[in-house]
């Protein structure tokens, strides 16, 4: 019956998807940014080119973005931009076989970017500029050569000398000529990873396994927690992080305990300042609690925490990253635990050393006031690395081990001594 029913729609159904092939392939379109040919001041507007090129065979009628979505770049520092079509530029142009067009856009750069500054379109299909910004400011420009750098942003005629360039793609991001809609990573989608995700077993107390599995969500910002927004509303993330403690020598294979912890927070990777010689960054948010179990079993706490973060060395450039994150917290609700602080105390401390493409070690403390104490250690190993000793074909992801003493592992034994804790197994993010 749907056979059937289906025929009558072929031939129509048909003619539209060929209707719309133009838009969907627009045809051999090239984008590639270009920058000032001179120095700029930072206190001043910054004015880049894209310029479209037709290499096809046939005509092409492209529409220009109103705005371009770029990063802008100092060292680690990284800052989401955004540059508005110039008020006289076309909002769509024809473009002959071999003609191009050049759209200008303008905007400011986030402040206290000065220096040798690279800016990209966040797909980097449009490739990326070197801008030279000055403190100070720029000489004094003419009205009429402000206008004249805006109004010759018009499409040139066929013939005309093609400039070089990089960049293959529509100021859409996807691929020049391809059919269909390009694949989109879950950093389209604004999904992050948050803490460690893992999944490994031990046998301190009878075997057992530990698993995280964490994301967060950025709702406003770029798809890259390490790029800042332009607004503050652009750095807000949603998170969810769940940490599960298995027990897999008992004969049923219960889970022992899973803490569930959704939060909100207000975070900036790079705060463009340095302390202490180090990268300055901040988290600060609410964040629930809980195991999910009721009666004698139930514990749930809500905080407000503060994670500030400093972060020694640069794995691009000199391999190796030294991390401190302390997240101090305040107890809003401690429910069924209101001594949690005597055991817990009011801060996890975070520290990190970290090889580029090698080894990790990782140490969380907590400290209570009770003079009770644990620490959790996470090693990491990139199975790439281990493929160069020993070649197991496993390409992604790391070797996991990890060790656990003192108080508190889980959110139920909070004011118990936990067994110690050995653990091997595979990390996906570390």
């Amino acid at each position: 019956m749907h056979l059937a029913c289906s025929r009558p729609f072929f031939r129509p159904g048909l003619a539209l998807l060929c209707s719309l092939l133009p838009l969907l392939c627009p045809g051999a379109i090239r984008t590639t940014l270009e920058a000032p040919a001179s120095a700029i001041a930072g206190s001043e507007p910054v004015i880049l080119s894209l310029l479209l090129t037709n290499d096809g065979d046939s005509a092409v009628t492209q529409p220009v973005p109103a705005s371009l979505g770029l990063v802008a770049r100092l060292g680690q520092r990284a800052d989401a931009v955004t540059l508005a079509r110039s008020a006289d530029a076309p909002a769509e142009v024809t473009l002959a076989p071999g003609a191009w067009a050049r759209i200008a856009y303008s905007g400011m750069l986030p402040p206290g970017m000065t220096g040798f500054i690279v800016v990209q379109d966040t797909s980097g299909a449009s490739g990326a500029v070197a801008l030279q910004v000055s403190a100070e400011a720029a000489p004094p420009t003419s009205a009429a050569e402000t206008a004249g750098a805006v109004a010759g942003s018009a499409s040139a005629p066929a013939g005309d000398a093609s400039p070089s360039g990089a960049g293959a793609a529509t100021p859409g991001g996807g691929e020049a000529g391809a059919a269909g809609s390009p694949r989109r990573s879950a950093r389209d989608l604004g999904l992050m990873a948050n803490e460690p995700i893992y999944f490994s077993v031990g046998g301190g107390g009878g075997r057992n396994a530990r698993f995280q599995f964490s994301l967060k969500y950025r709702p406003f910002g770029p798809g890259d927690d390490t790029v800042g927004g332009e607004h503050w509303w652009q750095d807000v993330y949603l998170a969810y992080t769940q940490t599960s403690v298995w027990d897999l020598h008992s004969d049923s294979k219960p889970f022992y305990d899973s803490s569930y912890r959704p939060s909100i927070s207000y975070a900036r990777h790079d705060a463009g300042s340095r302390i202490l010689g180090g990268r300055f960054g901040y988290a600060g948010g609410f964040e629930h609690e809980s195991n999910g179990q009721d009666g004698d079993e139930s514990r749930s706490i809500n905080i407000l925490f503060l994670r500030p973060e400093l972060r020694w060395g640069d794995l691009e450039d000199k391999r190796w990253q030294v991390t401190f994150a302390p997240k101090l917290y305040y107890y809003l609700d401690d429910g069924e635990n209101g001594d949690i602080d005597t055991w817990r105390g009011y801060g996890d401390y975070y520290l990190s050393v970290e090889w580029a493409d090698n080894l990790k070690i990782a140490t969380t403390t907590r400290v209570g006031s009770g003079g009770h104490a644990s620490i959790l250690v996470d090693v990491s190993w990139p199975f790439a690395r281990i493929n160069d000793l020993i070649p197991i074909g496993w390409a992604h992801g790391y070797l996991h081990f990890q060790f656990f003493t003192g108080w508190g592992e889980t959110l139920l034994d909070y004011n118990r001594r936990s067994d110690t804790q050995f653990r091997l197994g595979f990390m996906l993010v570390r």
